[in-house]
């Protein structure tokens, strides 16, 4: 037997040799897969967290310009007031063709600008919150008190001075575009439901035109709402009263990036407004194809009201859906809520 096992022992050797190596790969392998395992599992876990973060700042986001909305609409109307302009036409029996082009330009005027409040204001809050809880997920609670609170300050800072200076600049801006444009559109002039849509685009061409540029490259770089969003005075660079979050948020803001996103809600809003323009001059004419600019004031008119509504599926909850908003306040969360290697 011993003689038998001594002549084999070299098979034996290699028997052994593929058993053991057998068992090591069998184990590596189980090792492996639950390695796997665990990492998709928690990949799936980070992707539920980081959903849901995403669906609870949408729902912030949106219950936060909802209640600026009020405020914002009495400040375009306080700029922008058709309703004296209105009433002025109602009481006055001579003298009425300067008030009504003086009523073109201003109801022409404040649908651009409320589209443009509406996109510049949704965008800037979004980026604030993801920013903000990114770092505050990573602080302590007595921390995240302190940072949050300065950090709010500092956004409704900004908040305060797009309703104030950077509202006048901008209805200056947009007036005067709207004033060249509307120009050669007499009060009697026919518009078809594309004439109204292609006066506000024409409006909203020569609004955004003159664009900041890179200074070396002559190229454009940010979208000229941001000079309207956000202070040129000192709120923003003293490190003793100043949050990271808030010098965060600047500088994504003023980042191409932030930019293309902003200009993409821009111009979806414009679509959508040109469609709800289309049903209402559609209804508005009956059998007819044109209306008379006079006729098309009030359809402006109440376009104005609908961009500053809170009904469900509002032109608010619609810029705050854009994919490529989302898609940019969630990278930047991420970014924010890991640690600092």
């Amino acid at each position: 037997m011993l003689s038998w096992v001594y002549r084999h022992k070299g098979k034996f050797l290699v028997l052994g040799a593929a058993v053991a190596g057998s068992y090591v790969g069998g184990r590596w392998l189980l090792n492996k897969t639950s390695e796997l395992q665990e990492k998709r599992r928690s990949s799936e876990l980070e992707e539920a967290r980081l959903q849901k973060h995403c669906e609870n700042h949408c729902k912030t986001c949106l219950s936060a310009v909802v209640c600026l909305l009020p405020r914002l609409k009495e400040a375009v109307q306080a700029q922008l007031d058709a309703e004296s302009i209105t009433e002025q036409l109602r009481s006055k029996s001579a003298g009425k063709v300067p008030l009504w082009e003086n009523l073109k330009i201003v109801c022409f005027a404040r649908v651009i600008v409320g589209v443009y409040l509406c996109c510049a204001l949704s965008a800037f809050l979004r980026i604030q919150l993801s920013i903000l809880g990114g770092e505050l997920s990573l602080l302590h609670r007595d921390q995240a008190c302190d940072e949050g609170s300065l950090a709010q300050q500092q956004y409704l800072r900004s908040a305060q001075h797009l309703m104030r200076e950077g509202l006048e600049a901008l209805v200056g801006r947009v007036r005067k575009a709207a004033e060249t444009v509307l120009l050669s559109y007499s009060l009697k002039h026919q518009l078809t439901a594309e004439g109204v849509g292609q006066l506000l685009s024409d409006i909203h061409s020569l609004s955004s035109s003159h664009r900041p540029t890179n200074s070396s490259k002559g190229v454009c770089q940010t979208s000229f709402l941001v000079q309207f969003l956000l202070p040129r005075d000192q709120s923003f660079q003293s490190p003793e009263e100043t949050s990271g979050a808030a010098y965060s948020a600047r500088d994504i803001i003023e980042s191409a990036e932030f930019s293309m996103v902003l200009e993409r809600c821009v111009n979806q809003t414009f679509s959508l407004m040109c469609c709800q323009i289309s049903d209402i001059h559609h209804s508005a004419a009956q059998s007819e194809t044109t209306l008379p600019v006079a006729r098309v004031i009030p359809l402006i008119s109440d376009m104005f009201d609908f961009i500053f509504s809170s009904h469900h599926d509002s032109l608010t909850q619609r810029v705050l859906a854009t994919p490529e908003l989302q898609k940019l306040s969630r990278n930047i969360f991420e970014a924010f809520s890991r640690p600092s290697e």
